[in-house]
């Protein structure tokens, strides 16, 4: 099963949240999710994520996670399948 993390500084005075722990909890997830790695971060640094794939059939690189818009204001990260 895939693994997803998420950091965020509800409150705008709350420095910002750290990429060492992201980076921490996508590593202690490694065994949920072997076959890839992806992290993003917004713009202010307040809100943070990190996706561990499981390649059950195949992993390409259109579906690398975490997905972000055009111009990475905004991410998401699931577990799950999006059919047509």
């Amino acid at each position: 099963m895939c693994g997803i993390a998420a950091l965020y500084a509800y409150d705008a005075r709350a420095a910002a949240t750290g990429r060492e722990e992201l980076r921490a909890a996508s590593a202690w997830m490694e065994c949920r999710g072997p076959d890839g790695k992806g992290e993003w971060s917004s713009s202010d640094g307040r809100a943070l994520l990190a996706h561990r794939p499981l390649a059950i059939i195949h992993l390409v690189a259109a579906g690398a996670q975490p997905m972000d818009t055009a111009d990475g204001a905004d991410a998401t990260s699931l577990i799950g399948e999006i059919d047509n």
